[in-house]
């Protein structure tokens, strides 16, 4: 069994049209067994302001978004200005 969205790829909440950026699978994240649960950057106006976990993969659709270069420099911009907090 393959995971269905792959690191940095978006996707689109369903339930509440929310878009955002795939941080990572359980398993990726935490080396455990579930790789149908995922960890999200929340986006919005093309900035993440948020992240949410655990959203089963029946949960999100894939949707265009940035570019794996572009999805990274977001996360960091992210990790940087909440570090600064």
């Amino acid at each position: 069994m393959r995971q269905k969205y792959r690191m940095h790829s978006s996707v689109k909440i369903i339930k509440s049209g929310i878009t955002a950026i795939v941080a990572g699978t359980y398993s990726q994240l935490y080396r455990g067994p579930m790789i149908d649960s995922y960890s999200l950057y929340l986006v919005e106006n093309g900035e993440i302001y948020n992240s949410m976990a655990w959203f089963h993969e029946d949960e999100l659709l894939q949707i265009e978004g940035p570019d794996r270069d572009t999805a990274e420099e977001m996360i960091e911009n992210y990790h940087f200005k909440n570090a600064r907090k």
